[in-house]
Formats: C-alpha cells, sequence, structure tokens
C-alpha cells in the first residue's frame, strides 16, 4: 500500500467514526501539514475521495464532507439491498465449503473483539466480501463496495452499539447456517435483515420526524425486489 492509499484509508476511516463531521471542510493545508504532503498530492486526495462520493467541491470554497439527506439513506440502502439480492444468490451458489469455514473463522474473531475498532471494522468487511467475491461479478462487486464505503458511518454506529453488535452477530451466525444447511431463502432473507438493522436505527436515532414514513417506504419497495423472501423485519 502506498502513501496516498495508506492516507486514504485513514481518512475513510475518520468519516466512519465521526472523527471527520458531515459538511465538515477539508483545508488543504491542514491536510498539507498533517501528513507532510505537497498541495498537488493533497488535491489528488481530495479528486479521489469526490470520486469515491465522499466529498463535494463548492466553487470558490473548497471541498466539504458530504451530508446525506434522509431520503438519500433510504434510497442508498435500498440500491445496496437490491444489489446484494443479487450477489447473495449468486454467492449461494458458489460459495465452497473452505469458504463457509473462512467466514466462521471471521465470525469467531469478530465475536471474540473486545472494542471497536479498525481490526473489528477490516473484520466485518471481510466476512460480507466473501459473498461478494463468491458472486463472481466485478462490476457488481465494485458497485456495492462503493455504495458500503458511503454509509461507513451508519455501520459504524451499528457496532459501536454493544446490543446492536450482539444482533449483527446473530444474523451472521443464521448465515454460515443456512448457507450450511443449503437454505437459500434464508441466506437472502438475513443479507435482506442485515442492512434494514443499520438502516432503520440511523433514521430512528439521526432523523426521527422523517423516519416512520420513510422505513414504510423501504419495506414497500423491499418487498418489491425480494421476490417472496418474507425478510423479519415485516
Amino acid at each position: 500500500m502506498n502513501i496516498i492509499d495508506k492516507i486514504l484509508e485513514e481518512i475513510e476511516y475518520e468519516y466512519m467514526t465521526g472523527q471527520i463531521r458531515p459538511k465538515q471542510k477539508l483545508v488543504e493545508t491542514e491536510l498539507m501539514e498533517r501528513f507532510s504532503l505537497g498541495r498537488g498530492a493533497v488535491r489528488d486526495i481530495l479528486k479521489i475521495l469526490k470520486e469515491r462520493g465522499l466529498v463535494v467541491h463548492h466553487s470558490n470554497k473548497g471541498a466539504f464532507v458530504i451530508d446525506f439527506t434522509a431520503r438519500q439513506v433510504r434510497d442508498i440502502y435500498f440500491l445496496r439491498s437490491t444489489l446484494d439480492v443479487i450477489a447473495s444468490r449468486l454467492a449461494f451458489e458458489c460459495l465452497s465449503e473452505a469458504s463457509i469455514n473462512e467466514m466462521a473463522y471471521l465470525q469467531s474473531q469478530l465475536k471474540s473483539a473486545k472494542q471497536t475498532d479498525k481490526h473489528l471494522v477490516r473484520m466485518h468487511e471481510a466476512f460480507h466480501n466473501m459473498i461478494i467475491k463468491a458472486a463472481g461479478n466485478e462490476f457488481l462487486e465494485r458497485e456495492i463496495k462503493c455504495l458500503i464505503l458511503l454509509t461507513a458511518p451508519i455501520r459504524y454506529f451499528t457496532y459501536a452499539r454493544t446490543d446492536r453488535r450482539s444482533i449483527v452477530l446473530q444474523q451472521h451466525d443464521g448465515m454460515i447456517e443456512a448457507l450450511r444447511k443449503r437454505d437459500r431463502d434464508s441466506f437472502i432473507t438475513l443479507c435482506l435483515d442485515h442492512l434494514y438493522l443499520s438502516m432503520k436505527d440511523y433514521l430512528s436515532i439521526f432523523h426521527p420526524t422523517e423516519a416512520e414514513a420513510l422505513i414504510v417506504e423501504y419495506k414497500q419497495m423491499i418487498r418489491v425486489i425480494g421476490q417472496g423472501y418474507r425478510c423479519h423485519f415485516e
């Protein structure tokens, strides 16, 4: 990993954990001083962050961290759910016993983690990357990972809550069990439930006046793409 990639990873982690806040201005001179980089390198980093959807640039004002509305959060999660249905269907047919065992190992590591840090985040991403990669479609994988990055703070919010993390881990156990039992419907249902948990909690706490209506709309939309999969949130 080169220096630019390391800095990007650091900034993205700070975005995930809330150290960098929505609407916060990313000042070039501050980044230059912090990372000991020239202006050209800093602008390259800001350009990459913009391409990844994490930063918006306002003429004559500079670069700012993206801030999603409640409706945008719902729409991002609906798109992610749509793509995840496809990925989980494809992955179900391709995940080998060795891959399922690797997922079980990652799950055991997640259960033993004592704090929410980079290591826990990487393990959680690795668990789901096993499914995404098994789908065998590089373009599908690229789009899902883009959406995963956009929703990083929402997912971190779920990791950081002990009560919610226990539910996440239960869902992981259910996915592994469904794969071993060759129960495709339960596997896909759990993948959809997994996304719903993060979105619902985030909207309910940070957008309480809009949450109820948007969650109802989301459920209606999911019933269309779920094609018969009865999600537990129903």
